[in-house]
């Protein structure tokens, strides 16, 4: 009883947190419910992380009560806000709401398939969280650099001198989640913690179910979950603590509201999906590459607003400031440290062209014969080559081709420039690894593309 209360209050509170702060974010409007609980949770346990994170740098010890205080703090703040921003005006506009039912007007025989699909979700939401709660942390990354990263804040109280921990210049946004649990449970448990990655895993499921539902329907929405939890490695991912599904749950959400913000420019969406992207950089080192293509994108879509100055000055703001100013608290503190910025991205002009053959092999059979994927790399293939020339002017289409065609040419670059870094992409098993953080895409454009629509808003 007492470890179930210790459990709640470690995910309440973080999550209680992201959800009054996503309301502050989007003022006088909300999404629907279950999106915005989906949201909060990621949001307020990156809003978690940095706070802890701040806590150490003025010496604050990461006690249970110093961090639970500053999180009933930082809420009280929120709901001041909130409480007295409803006194202003109380109506809330619903944004971004598709209402149709899974159900509806649909045949016996397509009910049927429809209820298999979410059983078939359900049952393997099941089995990943039954399997977090009865393997503990065993993988390699996950003990080397969060676990035993997070043991040590743990017992230590603080964050210790950076040049002291393992792998300095990883982020630590995954270890300081880690230590808040345990610190709730009142001592190291290795079981319980995996639960964090599960919760972020369903959550992303909502997210893209609704993300999917808003440009298709809710049984290709469906469809689009079935495919995306049929993934091997995702699947595998859900329920072990390695940082590459917290960063895809960053990442794909940001990337997910800006197409959103193209459909209807919103200030509020602008200023969430650039806060999720700069989470996304204390997630892994790999968000702050990921970051530049999020603001690359970002800055075509606003050039496509045809605005006015005042405008464009304000979209940039919006886009750029939050994930410039998540993205460079870690680094201030690395330089002040006087750790390096990274520990593997060596980038340097020297082509190491012979490389390209072997560069090349692992491209394509890690993305075309491994057993990871399924067979939705073939399938997105073909869906390119089928569905593309009719729909290839639909603006969440090509926002989601761009930005996956970027990611695989950093991708190329950092293979091909950098001698460590790219020995160890290059590596079948770490490349696998990689591809998880941007996959959702492959599968939203797998259904985008050969839904069966009226073409959608095109880029003007």
């Amino acid at each position: 009883m007492i470890i179930s209360l210790s459990l709640f209050i470690a995910f309440f509170l973080p999550w209680i947190i992201g959800y009054e702060l996503l309301s502050l974010i989007l003022r006088r409007q909300k999404f629907n419910p279950v999106l915005m609980v989906s949201l909060s949770y990621g949001l307020g346990f990156g809003f978690l992380a940095y706070l802890m994170f701040v806590l150490s740098f003025f010496k604050l010890a990461l006690t249970l009560c110093n961090v639970q205080a500053g999180l009933i703090s930082s809420l009280a703040i929120l709901l001041a806000i909130r409480v007295i921003d409803k006194k202003k005006e109380k109506n809330e506009a619903v944004i971004f709401e598709k209402k149709e039912s899974l159900f509806g007007n649909a045949s016996l025989l397509l009910k049927i398939i429809i209820a298999l699909g979410i059983l078939y979700v359900l049952y393997n939401v099941a089995l990943i969280l039954l399997r977090a709660l009865i393997v503990p942390v065993c993988s390699w990354d996950s003990l080397a650099t969060c676990v035993y990263n997070a043991k040590l804040i743990f017992y230590e109280k603080t964050i210790p001198p950076l040049k002291f921990l393992p792998h300095p210049s990883y982020p630590l946004g995954i270890p300081l989640m880690i230590t808040w649990l345990n610190l709730n449970l009142g001592y190291f448990d290795e079981y319980y913690l995996n639960l964090i990655s599960v919760f972020l895993f369903i959550t992303f499921l909502c997210v893209f179910y609704y993300f999917l539902g808003y440009f298709t329907n809710k049984r290709w929405a469906l469809l689009g979950v079935v495919l995306l939890i049929s993934s091997n490695l995702i699947y595998f991912h859900a329920g072990i603590f390695y940082r590459d599904l917290p960063i895809m749950y960053y990442c794909c959400c940001a990337l997910f509201l800006l197409v959103l913000w193209a459909e209807q420019a919103n200030k509020g969406v602008a200023l969430l999906s650039s806060t999720l992207i700069g989470i996304s950089s204390f997630i892994k080192m790999e968000g702050s590459g990921y970051s530049i293509i999020f603001i690359l994108l970002s800055a075509i879509l606003i050039n496509k607003t045809k605005q006015g100055w005042p405008g464009i000055r304000k979209n940039i703001f919006l886009f750029v400031f939050p994930a410039l100013i998540l993205n460079s608290v870690f680094y201030v503190v690395k330089f002040m440290q006087k750790v390096q910025a990274t520990e593997h991205y060596d980038l340097s002009f020297n082509l190491l062209i012979h490389r390209i053959p072997h560069i090349l092999e692992v491209f394509f059979f890690g993305v075309f014969f491994s057993a990871n994927w399924n067979i939705f790399w073939f399938l997105f293939l073909v869906s390119i080559l089928v569905r593309f020339r009719n729909k290839g002017k639909n603006v969440s289409i090509r926002v989601l081709i761009l930005n996956t065609s970027l990611w695989i040419f950093i991708l190329f670059v950092w293979a091909l420039f950098s001698e460590k870094g790219g020995s160890a992409l290059i590596s079948p098993y770490t490349f696998s690894r990689v591809l998880i953080h941007y996959f959702p895409l492959i599968i939203a454009l797998i259904i985008l593309l050969l839904y069966p629509s009226a073409e959608a808003k095109e880029v003007k």
